[in-house]
């Protein structure tokens, strides 16, 4: 009888249980285009949470979520932590929560056939005076959670927010780029400055 032959596993990747990454790429829109990854380093050093200069980040404008699915589909994101900060403008758009949904759980599923859930983070979008956006960021949130990724809260509120309805107010940036400092080093922003978070209608 013929010796049977071995079974050969295909070869599946295995994100690696590494200490957090320092290469951090942001999949962003325009409320962080106007910034840069030196400002963001500064707001780390400013804040001390950690040593900034050891961080490599990597800003990537993707104005929609079907943006984001096509970067993530072609970016190399092994050992990096991504940050996902954009989702305004389909809102904006109208789109249907469940269509959000798909695109972000296909861009979601992919970053973790490279990465651990752990760094992968969606920063809460911030608010509109045009729409209300909080249905959706409800959506990330139970996303995120069902998903084994982190949501990270946005320190912005209404009155940081341009007459447009839509843009950050210049002198309320430092706020976007707080937030985005706290997502990078796992911080809960609010506990971070000492602040009362923002009640969230209705809770998360």
């Amino acid at each position: 009888m013929p010796p049977k032959k071995k079974f050969q596993q295909t070869q599946i990747f295995q994100p690696s249980a590494q200490p957090p990454p320092n290469k951090i790429r942001i999949y962003h829109d325009s409320n962080l285009k106007w910034s840069s990854p030196r400002e963001i380093k500064k707001v780390i050093k400013n804040l001390n949470l950690g040593d900034a200069d050891s961080y490599d980040i990597d800003l990537c404008f993707t104005p929609k979520l079907e943006d984001l699915l096509e970067a993530v589909q072609n970016d190399d994101n092994r050992r990096t932590k991504v940050i996902i900060a954009t989702m305004t403008n389909n809102v904006k758009a109208h789109q249907p929560i469940s269509k959000c949904q798909s695109l972000l759980q296909r861009a979601v599923n992919i970053l973790k056939t490279q990465i651990l859930g752990k760094n992968v983070i969606f920063l809460e979008s911030p608010p509109s005076l045009n729409f209300d956006i909080f249905h959706y960021n409800k959506m990330a949130f139970q996303l995120c959670k069902k998903s084994g990724v982190v949501f990270s809260l946005n320190l912005l509120v209404r009155h940081h927010i341009k007459p447009d309805g839509l843009h950050i107010k210049a002198q309320c940036k430092h706020v976007m780029l707080e937030s985005v400092a706290a997502a990078i080093t796992g911080k809960e922003p609010y506990a971070m400055l000492g602040l009362i978070p923002s009640i969230r209608r209705p809770f998360f």
